[in-house]
């Protein structure tokens, strides 16, 4: 058996772990940060306000 080389891949794959967690925790505040959650009840809202004005339904 090659315990190193056991090692070494335990260590890649929680390398590629560590950096796609930071990746995705990147994402995550970059995103919260910019103001992306502020208001998420928006956007339903003005389709609606949209849609009385218009009266068209899709």
């Amino acid at each position: 058996m090659d315990v190193a080389g056991d090692l070494a891949q335990y260590w890649v794959a929680f390398l590629f772990g560590v950096a796609a967690l930071g990746g995705v925790g990147g994402l995550f505040l970059w995103a919260l940060l910019s103001g992306q959650f502020e208001d998420v009840e928006e956007p339903s809202r003005r389709m609606l306000d949209l849609e009385d004005e218009t009266g068209v339904k899709r």
